[in-house]
């Protein structure tokens, strides 16, 4: 019986809260000129900087400048990072890079950088990046307290 009632619990908790989604403004980045880009690829091709040729580590470096991203995630993991290549299917999306995480509040935040190649190697074109939260109303939970949440 109290399994039944603590599970009716999580889902009346559930369906009432409400999902509300900030969508930030994309950040077109600026574009590398073409000294630029083969001073890149020189440095890629010689080791110093073998990280231009990895998409995922490119879209890590273009957040890390553009979005004020939590300390916890500034360490690149390749894991956390999908590189989607350009697809006839989808030509409008081109090449990007997703990725993803949760702060302490509980809000997601999803990130996508558009990308582009040149020769062997990747830069940043784009930004674009919303936020997802859950709202739940004390009126809707048994005394009258959310949760607390991501502590």
């Amino acid at each position: 019986m109290r399994r039944i009632f603590v599970g009716s619990f999580l889902f009346l908790l559930a369906c009432s809260g409400r999902s509300y989604y900030v969508d930030f403004p994309d950040q077109d980045l600026p574009l590398p000129g073409m000294m630029e880009l083969e001073r890149r690829v020189q440095s890629c091709r010689s080791g110093e900087e073998p990280w231009h040729a990895d998409p995922r580590r490119v879209a890590h470096m273009a957040l890390l400048q553009q979005i004020n991203i939590p300390v916890h995630e500034t360490v690149f993991r390749s894991s956390d990072y999908e590189f989607h290549k350009y697809s006839s299917e989808n030509p409008q999306w081109g090449s990007y890079v997703v990725t993803g995480w949760r702060d302490r509040a509980g809000r997601a935040h999803r990130c996508r950088v558009r990308m582009r190649a040149y020769e062997n190697i990747w830069y940043a074109v784009q930004v674009s990046r919303y936020m997802a939260m859950d709202y739940v109303d004390e009126r809707d939970v048994p005394g009258g307290t959310p949760p607390e949440v991501g502590h």
